[in-house]
């Protein structure tokens, strides 16, 4: 019965997918209410969808099973290479800032946080591939720097935080910032992981999957807005958007890992009593 729940939320959420973009098209060239509405309720109707199928299950399975079959140490090092870039724009920013004289604090300090930052987690993740590529090597033991990757989420939200004017680009920014949002919590779902140790927390999943869900919702987004001549190949929320991606192939299958070993201990259970 979970699994049949699990297969119509899945190919709700695709479907949601699916149609997302097309509703963007057309907000692109048609500003409207209506279709403002459409694009509103069908996100909303996606979150409630994966809330409850992330909260429905009471005790999941442990949380870092480092033997798995969807090579997370593979998607652990596209996220940090996503980190990486975000990175070198920062320093692009950053050169760019102080060439134009744009030096107040509140401009230039978010910047340099969320560079660090991005450095320190882009090294970070490469450990995460270790552990999940060597099962007897174990990222959990650099306590100092678990928090880093949130760090990097929180400056990220100042660092982009800018007046927008206009229907398509108040979709594109609510969908930025709710992203980075969803991406603050499953970071610091994730650091609270890794000092509990044992089975992972429903909020954990659910992050996971509305980070997922978010990511590829504004990377479309963004993909749409190049594609109508909107917006340039090489700006910075292009750049974000990729990295928000690239991150999503992390996170997206490490809540699938959570699930697997979930799914993996029911039938054991069932074979037990048997």
């Amino acid at each position: 019965m979970q699994k049949n729940s699990t297969w119509f939320y899945t190919l709700y959420v695709f479907v949601s997918l699916l149609v997302a973009p097309v509703v963007r098209f057309l907000s692109v060239y048609y500003t409207s209410y209506a279709l403002a509405g459409v694009y509103l309720v069908l996100t909303l109707l996606s979150v409630c969808a994966i809330a409850w199928e992330s909260l429905k299950i009471k005790r999941y399975a442990e949380t870092f099973e480092f033997k798995n079959p969807f090579h997370l140490e593979l998607f652990s090092y596209i996220a940090s290479a996503g980190l990486f870039i975000n990175f070198v724009v920062q320093c692009v920013l950053l050169f760019n800032a102080f060439k134009l004289h744009k030096t107040a604090p509140t401009y230039i300090l978010p910047m340099i946080m969320s560079g660090i930052c991005a450095l320190i987690s882009s090294g970070y993740f490469v450990i995460i591939g270790f552990s999940f590529g060597n099962k007897n090597y174990d990222f959990r033991e650099f306590r100092l720097i678990h928090v880093v990757p949130m760090l990097w989420a929180i400056s990220c939200i100042f660092n982009l935080i800018e007046l927008s004017t206009g229907f398509e680009k108040s979709i594109d920014s609510n969908l930025k910032y709710v992203m980075i949002f969803m991406l603050v919590c499953f970071f610091y779902s994730f650091a609270l992981e890794i000092d509990k140790k044992g089975n992972a927390r429903r909020t954990t999943v659910l992050f996971a999957r509305l980070y997922s869900y978010f990511s590829v919702l504004y990377f479309v987004d963004r993909l749409v807005l190049v594609l109508t001549y909107k917006a340039n190949v090489l700006s910075g929320e292009n750049a974000m958007a990729l990295t928000g991606l690239m991150l999503c192939g992390f996170t997206f299958f490490f809540e699938k890992n959570i699930l697997h070993s979930y799914y993996t201990s029911l039938e054991k259970e069932g074979a037990n009593k048997e």
